[in-house]
């Protein structure tokens, strides 16, 4: 019996919950019940106004910036919290996205990394 879709108003809860077993977007619908990743995305973009590989990408870097500022992990062990294979792909994402590497952004100050997640944040309601 296919189980039913969850409420699209819940999928960044759900990616927050689940961000070490959601790398792709095919894997964040699945988890929401959806059989194709395209009808997820058309309901997700009509409901949020963001794509979700944004929210994605987002969600992903601000847990990331946190887990690094804690300083209780190692880059192999956030990378594998994120669906990272490993630090190496931990710091091309980071470099990426931020232009900075994750040793870098770990000794930041905390002004200069919230001014960091600043940059990258966007207009998403949850």
């Amino acid at each position: 019996m296919k189980e039913e879709r969850k409420p699209i108003e819940i999928s960044i809860t759900v990616l927050k919950k689940n961000l070490n077993l959601i790398a792709t977007i095919q894997e964040w619908a699945e988890f929401m019940c959806y059989e194709n990743s395209k009808l997820f995305s058309r309901h997700f973009i009509r409901y949020f106004h963001a794509t979700p590989i944004k929210v994605l990408i987002e969600v992903r870097i601000k847990s990331i910036i946190k887990e690094l500022k804690r300083n209780s992990y190692t880059c192999r062990q956030i990378a594998s919290h994120h669906s990272l294979p490993d630090e190496k792909a931990l710091n091309s994402f980071m470099k990426r996205h931020l232009g900075k590497p994750p040793t870098r952004i770990r000794n930041m100050s905390k002004e200069d990394s919230l001014k960091l997640m600043e940059k990258k944040r966007s207009n998403i309601k949850e």
